[in-house]
């Protein structure tokens, strides 16, 4: 039996995952959306999710590898065609193959975050600028970007979470009927790959004409200045550094009043839209620490000889103790509660706004426990090794004399002074 393609599972086929699938419509929907975080455990059919996209836009989904290079990705130094013209000429990378595609990040908390940071603004700006090893070269790349990520393997920096304009969680269903349900969606997608998909047809078409009519109304969707005023006041209640999260909140309220068949913004898109833009931006205050207890007020000399009077004693001494089990009740502090996950910061984030658009303090002021992995799992740590060990991660010109020699770096640096040679 031929091993099933899991890229023609139909969207609309994977059971839950409705912040995600919200997300990814509204990037469809709306050009100035571009990136797309989705964060789960694993087995949770993130990539399943976001493969099956291609599906719903007739685009083409682009895989980028963690341990891409940069010359792999964004272009570099065409050797053969160098050496025989006697000039640098430029190969294009795996990137440009994204134009009007979409490109997917597997694990992409396990990528070098120098590549990644690049990768994302050539997404967002939508050129890529190419400046190396001889090479000057500029391109256009008219994508998007889908990434997925186990939070429990790494995280990444706030600076490059800030960088992805949507970011969804995928939980795990806890009913059991659920479970069940997309078992028996799995053994018949693999029973039959082409009967299952014709399954959901007409919701992928529904799917699909909801998409297309929402990009035509998106042009006409307004926002009033009260609704737009909370989006700012949001992003200001969670700490969000910079405009990006206000500008991604107006964003997506507007991509989903027209996925809703409305040209005007309400409340519940932004409340929806501060969901999947806020909830990866948020900051938290630390708490200043506690001010040194004052020291006890002298008293007067004549105070502190005075004894107390015998009655006073006897009293002192007639007094029952507390019990024991009364005071380590009292000296044991409160246990600490459990740290909340993704999805609980998610619920969280939804607020209610009165007649006035005024914002309920729906978030604690206090500081949260942000947990993290005792080890380094899955960081892509740039360590030069004393010896020839490790991996190979970039090349650069020696200043002394060099016992580690740069092949490939090598043979570029010399292919344009061949043409000459026998």
């Amino acid at each position: 039996m031929p091993p099933v393609d899991l890229r023609s599972f139909p969207f609309s086929a994977v059971l839950g995952m409705e912040d995600a699938k919200r997300a990814m419509q509204c990037m469809l929907v709306n050009p100035n959306i571009r990136t797309v975080m989705i964060r789960g455990g694993q087995g949770s059919a993130k990539t399943v999710l976001a493969r099956s996209v291609g599906r719903i836009c007739g685009k083409n989904i682009i895989n980028v590898p963690v341990n891409v290079s940069e010359e792999q990705l964004f272009g570099g130094m065409d050797i053969d065609a160098t050496i025989k013209e006697g000039k640098a000429v430029m190969q294009p990378g795996l990137l440009s193959r994204a134009d009007g595609n979409i490109v997917y990040v597997d694990d992409v908390n396990l990528m070098d975050q120098r590549i990644l940071m690049s990768l994302l603004n050539s997404v967002i700006e939508g050129r890529v600028v190419l400046e190396r090893e001889g090479v000057s070269a500029e391109y256009t790349v008219d994508t998007m970007l889908i990434a997925t990520m186990n939070p429990n393997d790494s995280d990444v920096s706030s600076h490059v979470l800030d960088r992805f304009d949507l970011c969804a969680y995928a939980a795990f269903p806890q009913e059991d009927d659920r479970k069940a349900e997309i078992l028996r969606r799995n053994m018949d997608f693999q029973k039959d790959p082409a009967s299952f998909v014709s399954l959901y047809k007409e919701e992928e078409d529904q799917l699909i004409s909801n998409i297309v009519r929402a990009q035509k109304i998106l042009p006409l969707v307004a926002m009033s200045d009260d609704l737009m005023g909370v989006s700012v006041e949001l992003a200001m209640k969670v700490l969000a550094d910079g405009y990006r999260g206000d500008i991604c909140m107006i964003n997506t309220a507007k991509a989903l009043a027209a996925l809703n068949g409305r040209d005007e913004v309400m409340k519940k898109d932004v409340e929806e839209a501060a969901m999947l833009c806020l909830a990866h931006r948020r900051n938290y205050v630390q708490e200043p620490p506690p001010q040194p207890p004052e020291p006890p007020e002298e008293e007067e000399e004549d105070d502190q000889d005075e004894e107390p009077p015998e009655d006073q004693d006897q009293q002192d001494q007639q007094e029952p103790e507390p019990p024991e089990d009364q005071d380590n009740q009292q000296q044991e502090p409160p246990p600490e509660s459990p740290d909340m996950d993704f999805q609980q910061l998610l619920d969280d984030m939804v607020f209610e706004i009165g007649e006035q658009f005024r914002v309920v303090d729906y978030l604690n002021d206090g500081p949260r426990k942000v947990s993290k992995t005792s080890a380094k799992k899955g960081r892509r740590m740039m360590v030069e090794s004393s010896d020839s060990s490790g991996r190979y991660a970039r090349s650069r010109i020696p200043v002394d004399k060099t016992h580690d020699i740069a092949f490939d770096a090598t043979v570029r640096a010399a292919a344009p002074f061949q043409k000459g040679r026998d």
